[in-house]
């Protein structure tokens, strides 16, 4: 059946998506917001031990489960009730903000909401997973420049695995592909961004997330 243009368009999504998102894994966190005693804080957990990226400062968030959660958004409500041990009808979702690529290619929705709490006294966080919660007024991300830095990633089509054999990941010589696809190569650069705050260092994903939201407010909601 032949296809024409017109037909194309029509079928297109009204707005913006991100390309090749089903080649990935699907996941989402939530940033937090929460007002105690006339005071705007954004809550941050640190990943407990044991866990992947253990004693990382992050957002409630992670992988969807096909059989749980129909949305990414229930993705990142349900993670975030589960961590931090409260009820989903203390979450008010509020925006999602986006979607953010990592530089290893992960792609993330990220969602903004509030915990209807009056004290923080109220979570109380799996320890399987958090090992403490963080609670840094909104206002520090307004008047605090993160450090910023430069990573350089590097593409592998093979390697060698726990039993040191090699192995292919990607056949670029069968495939034809020229020959600076053989072996690894330079990826792109990336920034990072980092935030210190009192006892806690905030970085990559999770830096770049509170960047772009205190961005967006100093800009005046264009960023």
């Amino acid at each position: 059946m032949e296809i024409f243009y017109d037909e194309i368009i029509k079928a297109m999504p009204a707005g913006p998506v991100l390309i090749a998102r089903e080649m990935g894994s699907r996941s989402a966190v939530f940033v937090p917001f929460v007002k105690i005693d006339g005071r705007e804080y954004v809550l941050f957990e640190k990943r407990a031990k044991g866990i992947r990226q253990q004693g990382e400062i992050c957002f409630p968030g992670g992988m969807s489960d096909k059989n749980l959660d129909k949305t990414t958004e229930e993705t990142a409500v349900r993670e975030t009730a589960e961590e931090l041990g409260i009820t989903r009808e203390k979450i008010r979702k509020g925006k999602h903000l986006g979607y953010l690529v990592s530089s290893a290619g992960l792609a993330i929705d990220v969602y903004m909401g509030r915990l209807l709490i009056k004290s923080f006294s109220e979570l109380t966080p799996n320890a399987s997973e958090v090992e403490n919660i963080y609670p840094v007024p909104f206002s520090f991300f307004i008047s605090s420049k993160p450090d910023r830095y430069m990573l350089e990633t590097e593409v592998k089509p093979m390697l060698f695995n726990e039993n040191g054999n090699r192995e292919i990941l990607f056949p670029a010589k069968e495939l034809g592909l020229p020959e600076i696809y053989h072996a690894p190569w330079k990826g792109r650069k990336a920034s990072v961004y980092v935030y210190r705050y009192e006892d806690i260092t905030i970085w990559g994903i999770t830096a770049a997330i509170i960047y772009e939201i205190s961005a967006i407010i100093i800009n005046g909601g264009t960023h």
